[in-house]
Parts: structure tokens; sequence; C-alpha cells
């Protein structure tokens, strides 16, 4: 298993604390290609249980949560945040499972 996770976060994780428990939250997706990692905001939206997917968080696509999760499992790393409730802030943690 590989971490990221910043300083400001690292508590947050240690209790608990779901993605977006607290209602709409920036999330980080990232994924493994060529040894290379990318980056990708996602935004979750509760109500529908969508993520606006998208490579920075000013230009997003709606996609099915269950599509972008099984796109990145499928690369062999699967990570999410605990956030900010502020969309595309940058007070995010994240944790990647490789």
């Amino acid at each position: 298993m590989r971490k990221f996770v910043t300083a400001a976060c690292s508590v947050a994780l240690a209790v608990g604390v779901g993605l977006g428990t607290a209602g709409p939250a920036a999330a980080g997706l990232e994924y493994r290609d060529g040894g290379k990692w990318y980056w990708q905001y996602t935004t979750m939206i509760l109500e529908s249980n969508y993520y606006h997917a998208s490579k920075t968080h000013r230009s997003s696509v709606s996609t099915p949560y269950e599509t972008v999760r099984s796109a990145w499992k499928a690369k062999g790393v699967w990570s999410y945040a605990n956030t900010s409730p502020n969309p595309g802030g940058g007070n995010s943690c994240n944790y990647a499972l490789a």
C-alpha cells in the first residue's frame, strides 16, 4: 500500500472520518500509468452518488461513480480523499491502494 497524506488531514484519517460526510466534498483520484503518477480532481455529489471527474475542478464531466471506480481499479490503483467541504479545495488528503 502506498499512502499519500497531507498533514492537515492526517488526524481526519486517523479517526476514520468518511468521504463526504459533511456534504459535497472535493476528492482526489490517482492512477498509475507507465510508471508515472497522475492526479485527478473529482467532486462528489452525494445526492446522486455521481462524481464530476476532471483534471481540474473547473472543467468537469459527470460520470457515474461506479464507472470511475471500476476504471481506476482496472489500472491497479483505487484511491480516494477525505477533504474539506469546499469543492476543488486544496485542503485534502488521500491514500492509494496499490
